[in-house]
């Protein structure tokens, strides 16, 4: 007899599947349902309101429209990523992990990248320029972003070290 590694003896003979240590932790429930619900529904919708807000402002000014344009693009492409993740987990499919691992690695970049570009911006503005404008948008972009990078470093650990995730998601 040995001792497994889950806290019980085992006979030589018995032989234990990841999946199987804890059946009552399979399925996409709890935790796991909450965050694959928040990739399909949550996500897409804040996609969204950011696309009125960047169409609203290329509207406004017709100088950053291209930019603007380029920002509704990827708003809609980063939606369309945190759709694939969470139906992938949600429908336990077979590197639905890494898939919604590689979404919140992608949000983790763009918004570390974004804060250091705020951070950048502000410290290459000339003496005595108006910095009106950046001012206002500097708090709300630079909240966001830290935001972001929050939402996604819990999240990756949360999908790293989760009993349900691994349960759920270990023969694949």
């Amino acid at each position: 007899m040995a001792y497994s590694a889950m806290g019980g003896w085992m006979s030589s003979g018995e032989t234990i599947k990841r999946g199987d240590l804890q059946p009552e932790l399979q399925g996409v429930r709890g935790w796991l349902l909450a965050l694959s619900l928040f990739l399909m529904i949550a996500m897409p919708l804040v996609a969204v309101l950011g696309i009125v807000g960047a169409w609203q402002s290329a509207a406004a000014s017709p100088v950053l429209r291209t930019a603007l344009v380029s920002e509704i693009v990827i708003e809609l492409g980063l939606a369309a990523f945190a759709v694939h993740a969470g139906f992938s987990l949600y429908r336990v499919r077979r590197n639905a992990v890494r898939i919604a691992k590689a979404y919140f690695i992608t949000m983790l970049a763009l918004s570390a990248f974004g804060l250091i570009v705020i951070l950048l911006g502000a410290l290459a503005l000339p003496e005595g320029a108006d910095t009106g404008s950046f001012a206002r948008l500097q708090r709300p972009v630079g909240f966001a972003a830290i935001r972001q990078i929050v939402v996604s470093a819990v999240c990756l650990a949360y999908l790293s070290r989760s009993k349900r995730v691994r349960a759920t998601y270990s023969r694949q």
